[in-house]
């Protein structure tokens, strides 16, 4: 995973956001991709619940690790935090030596402050 830009989604990253019924939502592969406007502007009520599954192609020898995940976590976090939310991040997939192409899925519940 590139670290040229932290601000920037992992290179050949696909994020899909899930509904509670496990409906996709959206999809996308733009690394400038904002949380806070892609899943709460139009979002009338103060939380949401959203799953999030992220796969990264063109990463075959690489792992879902620990310092992976902490750094979309991270990433996450700061994205939604900038523009006034709070985000509670739970892993919904054993890390597992599960390669990098696999879809890793976060549940986040986000709320206004």
């Amino acid at each position: 995973m590139t670290r040229s830009n932290p601000y920037l989604w992992p290179v050949g990253a696909t994020l899909h956001f899930y509904n509670g019924r496990k409906h996709m939502l959206r999809r996308s592969r733009d690394r400038r991709l904002d949380l806070s406007d892609t899943l709460m502007l139009r979002w009338d009520k103060a939380s949401r619940t959203v799953y999030l599954g992220m796969g990264c192609k063109g990463w075959p020898d690489s792992c879902w690790g620990e310092e992976q995940v902490n750094r979309i976590e991270r990433q996450i976090r700061y994205d939604l935090g900038f523009d006034g939310y709070g985000v509670t991040i739970a892993r919904l997939r054993p890390l597992n030596a599960l390669p990098l192409e696999a879809e890793f899925m976060w549940r986040l519940r986000i709320r206004t402050r």
